[in-house]
């Protein structure tokens, strides 16, 4: 699914964040083990999406994000790391911040798709994975 500004707008009119869609700001960074626990808290939860530059809490304004410089390669560390695939996608938005001297820049907004799952714990899992929750795909 392809993520559009309008549907980021619509989330960010929500009152408040659900076990389905989290907003972190990350302006400049955001740290990788963190986004691995946010993803499969999101599969465990029935699928959502964690959206980057935003601001976490209401009126919720687009900060923009230079968190991942390269969404295939970050969507390929989660992969690595926790073993199913998310959908990772650079949204460009107006709402950003204002800068000095100029009009509202556009901004860059990471939105990451995890669809639903099960938890299982899986004994033989490799000692760094062992830190998330186990997962099946819905399709398995």
């Amino acid at each position: 699914m392809t993520i559009t500004v309008e549907q980021i707008n619509f989330w960010r009119s929500a009152k408040s964040e659900t076990q389905h869609l989290e907003f972190k700001e990350a302006k400049n960074q955001f740290d990788n083990k963190k986004l691995y626990r946010y993803c499969v808290a999101l599969a465990n939860e029935g699928g959502g999406h964690l959206l980057l530059g935003i601001a976490d809490k209401p009126p919720r304004p687009v900060v923009g994000t230079a968190a991942f410089n390269d969404p295939v390669d970050m969507a390929s560390k989660i992969f690595q790391a926790i073993g199913f695939r998310v959908d990772i996608q650079e949204v460009t938005h107006r709402d950003g911040r204002v800068s000095e001297g100029s009009s509202n820049t556009i901004s860059q907004i990471i939105a990451a798709a995890v669809e639903q799952g099960l938890v299982k714990n899986d004994p033989n899992a490799p000692a760094e994975s062992k830190r998330y929750a186990r997962y099946i795909p819905a399709w398995a």
